[in-house]
């Protein structure tokens, strides 16, 4: 595990140019990971934010879609090595900071075997609101997690 002070942490929009770099942690921490072209789609689309963490190299990022007070985080990783450290954390706060008092609640899914994000989730005051049945591509259940602002 690489150590790194995370308040000097850059954060700010992905740019396509960030995109190789996202792609890599995409394909490192998930086994069935988005395509170019839906990262492409998600930094075109004005309902979509997409923020990263730089040091400088890209370590991690957040995709989310907003729309009418409702966040949905469609997406967030972390280098592996770089875990553990706050950047997830720092990552969701920069994104509710960004919608503000817009915003009425949060949502996201969830692998039901992922249970260091599950937890990591909770932490940051999610809770479980539901399940979605064979939700990912390998036919593992999403826990559908919410949090009201």
């Amino acid at each position: 595990m690489n150590h790194f002070d995370v308040d000097i942490i850059t954060i700010r929009d992905l740019v396509p140019s960030d995109l190789p770099q996202v792609l890599e942690i995409e394909r490192a921490c998930f086994p069935d990971p988005w395509t170019l072209e839906s990262f492409r789609n998600s930094l075109n689309s004005r309902y979509f934010k997409s923020l990263g963490a730089f040091n400088p190299q890209l370590l991690g990022y957040i995709i989310s879609m907003f729309a009418a007070g409702e966040l949905h985080i469609l997406n967030i990783a972390v280098k592996p090595r770089f875990r553990r450290q706050g950047l997830a954390g720092k990552l969701l706060d920069e994104l509710f900071n960004h919608f503000n008092d817009q915003l009425t609640f949060a949502y996201l899914e969830v692998r039901v075997s992922n249970l260091s994000a599950i937890n990591f989730y909770h932490r940051r005051g999610f809770r479980q609101v539901g399940l979605r049945k064979k939700y990912y591509p390998n036919g593992e259940d999403a826990i559908l997690m919410t949090k009201q602002m």
